[in-house]
C-alpha cells in the first residue's frame, strides 16, 4: 500500500530541492572539479583527485577542441562522447556510462566559456 522507494525517492529530491535552493541564497558556488565529483558521485563512482584532475582535463581539451569546428552543438556533444569514451578509457582506464558521461559533458561545457 504505501511504497517506501518511492518515499525515499520523494525524500531525496525534496532535500536536493533545498539544497539546491539555499546554495542560490548564500551565493555558494562550486568549482568545475568539485561538480565533476558530485555529479560522478550520484552516479555511484568514485575516484581519486588524480583520475578525476586527468577526467576533468580530458574533458575540457575535448570541448574546446570542438567549440570553434561548424557542428551543430548536437553533432558537437556526439562527438564529444566519442571522443570521451575512447581518451578516458585509454589514459584513465575508466569505462562510464553515456549518461554520466553525458552529464559530465555538459559539466565541462558550462565552465568552458570561463576557461578561455
Amino acid at each position: 500500500m504505501f511504497n517506501t522507494d518511492a518515499m525515499i525517492a520523494i525524500i531525496i529530491a525534496i532535500s536536493f530541492s533545498i539544497t539546491v535552493f539555499f546554495m542560490n541564497k548564500n551565493k555558494i558556488k562550486l568549482d568545475y572539479i568539485t561538480e565533476l565529483k558530485l555529479a560522478l558521485l550520484l552516479a555511484k563512482m568514485s575516484f581519486k583527485d588524480v583520475k578525476l584532475q586527468k577526467i576533468a582535463d580530458i574533458l575540457m581539451s575535448i570541448v574546446v577542441g570542438l567549440e570553434n569546428t561548424h557542428m551543430t552543438s548536437k553533432e558537437k556533444k556526439a562527438e564529444a562522447m566519442k571522443k570521451a569514451v575512447k581518451e578516458i578509457q585509454e589514459k584513465v582506464n575508466v569505462s562510464l556510462d553515456e549518461d554520466i558521461l553525458s552529464m559530465i559533458i555538459d559539466i565541462a561545457v558550462s565552465y568552458m566559456k570561463e576557461n578561455k
